[in-house]
């Protein structure tokens, strides 16, 4: 009888000591999962806040910089600094505090305005940069009448209208987070109800999209014909001065004014399309992921993914505009021995 029960004691206590184990290494895995989140949120805090202050500052300082599309950039910018500056901060102390308490310990009034600023600052980025996306249409479409179009006053009545939008789908979510779930112990936007996910879902993403597709599709399109014809006409100029030997190839200085002043615009419209589809990459999991939690839990690991994109794509901008577009760059280096300033 011994002999039998032996070997069971022996398999009941090797099962014990693999459950152990499988406990001890999943909850060594999260304590590195969690150092790693810590990590990664100090340093998308660096970059977001002091690289987003580096293009407010350019924009504020450099003349080069101070037309339309730069200040809608700056707005762009601001937003992203907000979000480094408020928004991840906030982040990092519930991720560590929740590490070791199990729940939100800031409080009702912080909890609401933490994820206020959450969606001011990516509805504020999104909507902006459908502005950057209609003042380029503009300036392809309308060169001749772009600037008596686009003066500061307008310029600052966009900017206006485009924060006052991301105030008020803020606003909107905000307020459905406190009726949707309880944030007593948990600060979190998941589990937001149906209705309010639609709303940020259509709001916040589909007609955004919709627009932004159709500007830039319409740009490239225009931008197009507009090289093709400014081209032509150059061919055919310079055939009937070669045939005239009157100034044999010259282009008259109008044409190649009109060719250069496109192609400067073609070159700050790819930079902004990059950006554009930089957004989108990291906007479109969190809306989706959102709009699925009303409907079905979502794991935790993807929603914090979803979350850290968001934040990615805050800090990344600046790197984008510095990489992409030259002007930027040479603006950046005059701004350091002051030959920019005003």
């Amino acid at each position: 009888m011994d002999n039998q029960s032996h070997p069971e004691n022996q398999r009941s206590e090797n099962s014990n000591t693999t459950l152990m184990e499988k406990r001890i290494h999943k909850t060594s895995s999260l304590e590195s999962y969690g150092c790693l989140i810590a990590v990664l949120l100090a340093i998308l805090i660096i970059l977001a806040t002091t690289g987003n202050l580096v293009v407010c500052r350019l924009v504020w300082v450099c003349r080069r910089m101070q037309i339309p599309s730069f200040y809608f950039v700056a707005s762009m910018s601001f937003s992203d600094f907000l979000m480094g500056l408020l928004v991840m901060p906030i982040s990092l102390g519930y991720h560590i505090s929740y590490q070791t308490t199990g729940r939100w310990i800031f409080g009702h009034f912080t909890c609401n305005l933490w994820l206020f600023l959450n969606f001011i600052a990516c509805a504020a980025s999104i909507y902006n940069l459908c502005v950057v996306s209609g003042d380029r249409y503009l300036a392809v479409t309308s060169p001749l009448n772009y600037l008596s179009r686009m003066n500061d006053r307008r310029v600052q009545q966009i900017i206006g209208v485009s924060w006052f939008c991301a105030l008020a789908l803020a606003s909107f979510v905000t307020y459905g987070t406190t009726v949707s779930t309880d944030n007593s112990v948990k600060c979190s936007i998941w589990g937001l109800r149906y209705e309010f996910s639609l709303v940020v879902f259509v709001a916040g993403y589909i007609l955004p999209i919709l627009f932004l597709v159709f500007v830039n599709g319409k740009v490239i399109f225009i931008a197009r014909a507009h090289l093709n014809r400014i081209h032509a006409q150059e061919i055919s100029l310079a055939t009937m001065s070669a045939v005239t030997e009157d100034a044999p190839g010259q282009v008259p200085p109008r044409k190649t004014s009109q060719r250069s002043r496109l192609k400067r615009e073609i070159k700050i419209f790819k930079t902004f399309l990059i950006i554009t589809c930089t957004f989108l990459l990291s906007w479109t999991p969190f809306v989706v992921i959102l709009m699925i939690d009303s409907i079905l839990t979502v794991p935790t690991l993807v929603r914090h993914s979803s979350i850290i994109l968001l934040y990615c794509n805050s800090a990344l901008n600046p790197f984008i505009y510095g990489y992409f577009n030259a002007e930027f760059r040479k603006a950046l280096t005059e701004s350091f021995s002051c030959k920019c300033c005003t």
